[in-house]
């Protein structure tokens, strides 16, 4: 006679695939991170003044979409992710892992335990993943949008705009604030209680 697995059994097979699948979305989210910064600064420096306008304009048009195409994807990447932290620390709280103070929570866990947000550098900007990230795409964003301009300007003869240096910079500090607020419009934190369901709330927090 087969034997099923009783509630505790599943939830326990439950958290680690959720374990497991957070930490491959993770990796992923990483590899990713690293490797657009990587492959813009080589562009930025493979392109010397004597490249021609149109090869310029290509390769940063190009870069530009590939960048859009890998932050597309790790935003929906992040939503998953986000979504595997409420259901990890869920998963604890049913499970009923002892919390490390157990004067703030009943549960706890390696997700129920990750601190909030507080840290600030120079104790002004608040630090937290999803900002890093957000910064490090809109930086590559800004350097591809300056290569398309040069591009332009290199492709056309002549200066179009009639702009000086600041006025070349100005344009990719532009694209670099209009995308971190964008992405900074998308985040969602998860370390806060708010961020769980009410009942789930009850059986983790210290009322």
């Amino acid at each position: 006679m087969e034997k099923t697995m009783d509630y505790e059994d599943k939830l326990q097979l439950d958290y680690e695939q959720t374990t497991h699948y957070f930490h491959e979305l993770h990796n992923v989210r990483f590899r990713l991170l690293a490797l657009v910064p990587i492959v813009t600064g080589a562009a930025i420096g493979f392109l010397g003044d004597e490249t021609s306008g149109p090869k310029v304009l290509a390769i940063g048009i190009l870069g530009f979409l590939v960048t859009l195409g890998i932050a597309i994807y790790d935003q929906r990447n992040t939503q998953i992710y986000d979504s595997m932290q409420k259901r990890a620390k869920t998963l604890e709280a049913k499970l009923r892992f002892d919390p490390i103070d157990t004067n703030i929570k009943k549960r706890g866990g390696a997700f129920l335990d990750r601190p909030q947000r507080s840290r600030k550098l120079f104790g002004l900007l608040l630090m937290w993943h999803d900002r890093a990230l957000a910064i490090i795409y809109s930086a590559v964003f800004g350097a591809w949008s300056y290569l398309i301009l040069d591009g332009f300007i290199k492709t056309l003869g002549y200066d179009l705009w009639n702009m000086s240096l600041w006025g070349r910079v100005l344009i990719p500090i532009v694209v670099f604030s209009l995308f971190l607020l964008e992405l900074h419009r998308f985040d969602e934190p998860t370390d806060i209680p708010e961020a769980l369901p009410p009942e789930t709330r009850k059986d983790i927090f210290i009322e």
